[in-house]
């Protein structure tokens, strides 16, 4: 029980540390572009106004050449659109736009295209896509974000367009509230010492109310020694004897072989031969074809069958093997 209480709390740690509170990212409605496009914005009237606040929060900055760092990005699709390319113009377009707005071109670093990395969200569908088209500025260390640059902003001489940025600075930081719940998963996890608890209590009841039911078959152990003389009575392989008699039937059909070879048989003959003729004939080829037919019968009239095979004769016989 102990380790088991152990281990939940190590999963709670963990749960803590992998879903605590979410990273303060930059604002995700700042200067996003439209899908596969890098001179077109995904909300047009939005983006003005924020490049024109830029603008003015930039232009009212001491910066020295070069100081002011702009990063594009892309979101992660598959589609025949280079993700690098696509990410430096999104730089490069927002570099024009700040120029024409009375930005110094020299302040600006070389624009840098990261492509499909630093991924904002999931990008499994077009919500979690649009974050990622995106371009990100650097000055001083910090990235801008709406946050940094709307104190700097002056009020807008028309009424329309604040209204229209408070909405969307409203949207902005509703989107911003919005967090998941993670309580709702670390819940099963701080439930799990209770449900283990439970568990092994519901347990130890079990084994307590079974103990009397194993007890009994115990007792009635004996009670197949009782039973012995019923399977005594059972005759019944008595009548399997026809299947068991027919088993030696089928003895005769194992059958084994025999081979003898004849060529010392045959050699030892002629020499016989060779020897009644009182060792007068020298002719060995014709003592060889006289004992040979004389050894081949011999056998044959035992019931084997003799043959030559690669210039040597063989004596071969079957016959039955008994099983008795």
């Amino acid at each position: 029980m102990r380790k088991i209480c152990l281990i939940s709390i190590f999963l709670i740690l963990i749960g803590f540390s992998a879903f605590g509170a979410p990273e303060s990212h930059e604002e995700v409605d700042f200067l996003l572009f439209s899908p596969n496009s890098s001179n077109q914005f995904a909300n047009e009237a939005l983006s003005a106004i924020q490049l024109d606040n830029l603008a003015n929060y930039l232009k009212g900055r001491n910066l020295a050449p070069g100081q002011i760092y702009v990063y594009g990005y892309a979101a992660f699709a598959v589609n025949d659109v280079e993700p690098m390319d696509l990410s430096r113009g999104r730089a490069l377009f927002v570099i024009s736009e700040l120029e024409r707005r009375g930005v110094p071109r020299d302040l600006f670093a070389e624009p840098v295209g990261h492509g499909s990395v630093d991924l904002w969200g999931s990008n499994v569908d077009e919500m979690n896509r649009s974050p990622n088209r995106r371009v990100r500025i650097l000055v001083d260390g910090s990235f801008l974000t709406v946050e940094v640059i709307e104190p700097e902003i002056e009020a807008p001489a028309v009424e329309e367009k604040t209204e229209t940025l408070t909405v969307n600075e409203d949207k902005t930081t509703e989107k911003k509230k919005f967090e998941f719940p993670w309580i709702v998963l670390l819940l099963p996890l701080l439930l799990l010492p209770f449900l283990f608890f439970l568990l092994s209590k519901r347990r130890k009841k079990t084994e307590k109310s079974a103990k009397p039911e194993t007890a009994v078959p115990v007792t009635k152990a004996p009670e197949p020694a009782a039973e012995a003389p019923v399977a005594a009575k059972a005759p019944e392989p008595a009548r399997v004897t026809p299947v068991v008699t027919a088993v030696p039937a089928a003895a005769p059909v194992t059958t084994d072989e025999s081979f003898v070879y004849l060529e010392e048989e045959i050699r030892l003959r002629a020499y016989e031969l060779y020897k009644d003729c009182n060792g007068q004939n020298e002719d060995a080829d014709r003592d060889w074809y006289i004992a040979l037919p004389e050894v081949c019968a011999r056998y044959e009239s035992q019931g084997y069958q003799t043959y030559k095979e690669d210039g040597c004769w063989w004596a071969h016989k079957k016959f039955i093997v008994s099983n008795r």
